[in-house]
């Protein structure tokens, strides 16, 4: 499940920026579409590789009812890039400076912007802003861009099945330890069917 994360870690980025950047024309998830199609000022973010790095095993991110569950196994991380195109530098350096507020404004956490991805079972996407210098990139002689770095972290998460919560266990007393415990032995009287509560305590099922 780690491949939606990473794909969606764009996109809600890209979102971000159109919603809280107006003055941009146009912002996508992925490589920038050709000057002559794409509005000015025009953003792009996109990804690289991404490294894992495992974790101990065993916590729940979140429950699934009937029986499964999303476990986070380790971290996600990789580098960002975002690449800015403009008319001239004047509007560059303007749109540069509005991309670097929306992470500088951050309270709390100046320079880091966290996102909560609910299609992706609410996992938080961190986004660092290390460096407010924007590389020159001038591709053509009429249009100017700049490039920026962004250090990503995402958990990574694994649905499994075959979870059961307190509620749905039965422990199955035999009256000794030959007894088999089968399904075809889970009956009274050869088996005393007991519930387990929540604190620990016990009923026995009728």
């Amino acid at each position: 499940m780690s491949a939606p994360i990473r794909m969606r870690a764009l996109e809600a980025l890209a979102e971000v920026f159109a919603r809280l950047v107006p003055e941009l024309a146009h912002v996508q998830a992925g490589q920038a579409d050709a000057p002559q199609r794409s509005p000015w000022p025009n953003l792009s973010v996109t990804g690289s590789r991404w490294r894992y790095e495992p974790t101990q095993d065993g916590t729940i991110h979140a429950l699934l009812p009937p029986t499964r569950a999303v476990f986070e196994v380790g971290r996600l991380s990789t580098t960002l890039q975002l690449h800015l195109g403009t008319k001239n530098t004047r509007e560059r350096a303007r749109m540069e400076h509005a991309i670097n507020q929306l992470f500088l404004s951050q309270r709390g956490h100046p320079g880091i912007l966290t996102l909560k991805l609910n299609d992706c079972w609410g996992a938080l996407v961190s986004y660092e802003l290390d460096d407010t210098g924007w590389d020159d990139d001038e591709a053509l002689s009429k249009e100017f861009w700049a490039t920026i770095a962004l250090g990503c972290t995402a958990p990574a998460l694994v649905e499994r099945g075959g979870l059961y919560d307190i509620d749905q266990l039965h422990l199955g007393i035999t009256p000794d330890l030959t007894t088999e415990f089968t399904l075809a032995t889970f009956d009274r009287p050869l088996v005393e069917v007991v519930s387990i509560a929540e604190d620990g305590t016990t009923a026995v099922v009728p």
